[in-house]
């Protein structure tokens, strides 16, 4: 039975979110909404349904089944160099988003590290 209304939960979350997502939002703020697991777990309440919702620079983003004002990630143009799929590094995180990254620079794996680099075109 708990199986049954949690199921239900999620199908009605579902087909509410891409509406609240995607809808005609001219209020359109720069940056992008953060990546949450995709396994997040959240009740299903819209705090907000657009980004002009949000005070500041904050936008109106989907977090499980939730939508609601989250801090932006900057993007950046170009993209992560390759580097050789044998490249032996330390695990380390000298950042996580581009945003942690001065200038143009990137944040982009290096072997088991991630660290600012200068992006490819």
């Amino acid at each position: 039975m708990l199986l049954r209304r949690v199921l239900l939960l999620l199908v009605l979350c579902f087909a509410v979110t891409p509406s609240l997502a995607f809808g005609d939002d001219v209020s359109f703020k720069t940056g992008k909404c953060p990546r949450f697991p995709e396994d997040t777990i959240t009740p299903c309440i819209a705090y907000c349904i657009k980004d002009s919702d949000c005070k500041e620079d904050m936008k109106c983003c989907p977090v499980g089944c939730m939508q609601k004002c989250v801090k932006p990630v900057s993007f950046k143009t170009g993209k992560c160099p390759r580097f050789p799929e044998d490249t032996i590094t330390p695990c380390i995180a000298y950042c996580i988003k581009d945003s942690d990254c001065k200038e143009d620079m990137k944040c982009c794996p290096v072997g088991c590290m991630q660290k600012c680099v200068k992006p490819e075109p």
